[in-house]
């Protein structure tokens, strides 16, 4: 495995000197936090939903088509994707597990559910979550909108995936959907740990905790029953529809538009908005409450300050334990670091001539990484007395990128593209001055109109961030917004963490394994 010697390793277990992918023998442990159990006293309730037919959950669905989609490396298959199914790229691809999953709207929210390693009964399954709009390439909707709740009905789609290395694929299903009117959602995250239940004796278990931000202008959490515990009820094996009647937590504010919501660990969820203000909730103590306070939503706002000139586009947490501080960044250029507990007094770390679509700053590190609108992103540690600038550029691209994925356990980064790439990299690798910085690709979506045929392309070699900005000049990619890559995250359970997904506006999500080495399972 060829591995970077330009200094000595600043993470443990020499995991910054990797440059192709996470190994497990070097994964960090979390363990102490993932096996937490924050919520113990919250629980789905039967009130908040009713179960409907399939025939009953089509207004709910996608309206999107079956897609023909190529495969192969030397031999291409090219193979028919129903809608709401998925293919394995194994199948195609020896070397390559993975799934792509015709989810039939565009992409915009993307989660795995976080689990507890103490009490999950099979490591290798994991449910991922997809949303975004019901409609896929063609549909588009205005950043200053709003979609009046009942008018616009959608579906939060639960996908149970077996995520192994050393089996033989297993068809993904779709297990859960949860319908609701709120419109199209912008933004979805999981609460990232002590939410996960398996089987209680009185209660229902939940498979988690979500915070959706919707087109009805509402930031909602909502409580997700595990879907087995529902079939144990139910019966059957199909798709389990529940149609939303009300959620734990609403937040909607008179003529404040929320652009995205993140968790700051399990208690705290930071918000921003369309007129630039950021606003951290108790979430905690909004979810023990239950519905007694529905009609004052807001006094569980900490904080809420108006910090950038314009739209907040993303809020990451440093680190997934309780952390204490948060980034932000916006239309306006700008990236600020806040303090919860000092809220009026954020700092601005760096400001540049266009937007900032995306940042991430894990916490197993001082970095934080940041995307901005001349597709640069930009790599820099906050610890003090660096010596690495805001100016430090680690990707550079032909396109806009919306999103930057991070890992508590290793030091990858994933990175899409709106031309359709999707690219790794070790933000931690220690360079020598004027020393190559290449650019893992897991794949290339590209998209043939006269055949309607999408094609991800695999085993292309790492490019340096130089050579990807000479593949096209930069008008070609705004005729193909069908290829635009929306979001990507990493798996956060340990067994699957060499997994990551990704989608776009297409309505595919392609789900795949980029570590390295053999002790994976």
């Amino acid at each position: 495995m060829p591995s970077h010697k330009a200094g000595p390793p600043t993470l443990p277990n020499d995991a910054d000197v990797e440059l192709h992918g996470p190994l497990r023998q070097k994964l960090f442990n979390v363990d102490q936090g993932s096996n937490r159990d924050d919520y113990s006293q919250v629980h789905p309730n039967e009130d908040e939903w009713e179960i409907v037919t399939e025939s009953e959950a089509q207004p709910y669905l996608p309206e999107g088509k079956s897609r023909r989609v190529m495969l192969g490396i030397k031999e291409k298959t090219t193979v028919d994707i129903p809608l709401l199914g998925a293919e394995s790229v194994g199948k195609h691809i020896a070397v390559k597990p993975g799934y792509v999953i015709n989810n039939g709207g565009a992409v915009w929210g993307l989660g795995f559910a976080p689990k507890r390693p103490d009490i999950e009964s099979d490591p290798h399954t994991q449910y991922l979550a997809i949303t975004g709009f019901r409609g896929a390439e063609k549909e588009h909707h205005k950043q200053r909108g709003e979609v009046p709740t009942g008018t616009y009905k959608n579906a939060i789609q639960i996908w149970k995936l077996h995520l192994s290395v050393n089996d033989d694929p297993v068809e993904p299903r779709l297990d859960l959907c949860l319908l609701h009117d709120f419109g199209p959602v912008k933004s979805l995250e999981w609460c990232p740990y002590g939410a996960y239940e398996e089987e209680l004796e009185k209660d229902i278990p939940k498979l988690g905790i979500l915070a959706i931000v919707c087109g009805d202008n509402t930031v909602r959490l909502i409580v997700v029953p595990h879907p087995n515990a529902l079939r144990q009820s139910e019966g059957g094996q199909g798709t389990l529809y529940l149609r939303l009647k009300k959620v734990r937590y609403t937040l909607k504010l008179n003529s404040m538009i929320p652009m995205v919501a993140s968790w700051g660990g399990h208690s705290k969820v930071a918000c921003g908005f369309a007129n630039g203000m950021v606003a951290v909730l108790d979430a905690e103590r909004a979810l023990m409450n239950g519905h007694k306070d529905n009609d004052h939503p807001q006094r569980y706002i900490n904080s809420s300050v108006v910090v950038h000139a314009s739209a907040v586009r993303n809020i990451a947490w440093h680190g997934v334990i309780d952390p204490v501080n948060f980034a932000s960044c916006g239309s306006d250029g700008c990236v600020f670091i806040h303090d919860p507990q000092d809220p009026g007094h954020p700092i601005m770390y760096s400001r540049t001539r266009s937007i900032a679509y995306a940042l991430v700053w894990p916490g197993i590190g001082d970095k934080l990484s940041y995307m901005d609108g001349d597709n640069i992103l930009h790599l820099c540690d906050t610890k003090e007395r660096s010596e690495t600038s805001p100016g430090n550029r680690l990707v550079e691209g032909n396109a806009a990128s919306f999103s930057i994925a991070g890992s508590e356990m290793h030091p990858f980064l994933s990175i899409t593209s709106s031309d359709g790439w999707l690219k790794i990299v070790n933000a931690y690798v220690l360079r020598r001055r004027g020393e190559t910085k290449y650019q893992n690709i897991a794949y290339k979506l590209e998209y043939d109109p006269e055949e309607d045929t999408f094609q991800y392309i695999d085993g292309l070699k790492p490019m340096s961030k130089d050579q990807s900005k000479k593949e096209k000049p930069y008008y070609h990619y705004m005729k193909d917004s069908v290829r635009v890559l929306t979001k990507t995250c990493w798996c956060p359970n340990t067994t699957s963490a060499g997994w990551i997904a990704s989608g776009g506006a297409a309505g595919l999500c392609r789900v795949e394994f980029v570590g390295r080495g053999t002790q994976w399972t």
